[in-house]
């Protein structure tokens, strides 16, 4: 029985090549996992028991750890509403034309902006909306450009 285990180790490497994922992982450890049992089971409805108990534990630790990590990465996430209120300045004039955006430097990122007036490049603005991933911004007062 321990060839096919191999011939199945040999699949599942190929297919994690070619479309890595959690599952063909999980199948691929747990395969040579059960290909080292064979030698000493020598009963294939044991060992398939086995792989698919084995496989369904392996995965499950899988996915708790990916859900531990991803939880993570999302509360460092920025929350876009924080901008509102927040001043930058123009790196692209905005035109007033249909369409027209510009872009603003904001907390060392570049974003696309609009407004409801043309604002030359060098001003410092203020965001009052986000709309998808635009901003919607007004100028100062005091920063018009000289």
């Amino acid at each position: 029985m321990w060839q096919i285990w191999f011939l199945i180790i040999i699949i599942l490497l190929i297919a994690f090549y070619r479309y890595p994922s959690s599952l063909i992982f999980s199948f691929f450890i747990t395969s040579i996992a059960i290909h080292f049992l064979s030698f000493i089971l020598h009963n294939l409805l044991l060992e398939c028991l086995l792989f698919t108990s084995v496989s369904l534990i392996i995965q499950t630790i899988i996915n708790r750890v990916h859900l531990h990590l991803s939880h993570n990465r999302f509360n460092n996430t920025i929350n876009s509403n924080i901008l509102i209120n927040q001043t930058g300045i123009i790196t692209k004039t905005i035109n007033n034309s249909f369409l027209g955006s510009g872009l603003i430097r904001l907390n060392n990122e570049t974003w696309c902006a609009i407004a409801s007036s043309r604002i030359p490049k060098g001003t410092i603005v203020k965001v009052i909306a986000i709309n998808g991933l635009r901003l919607t911004v007004t100028p100062l007062d005091s920063s018009s450009p000289k």
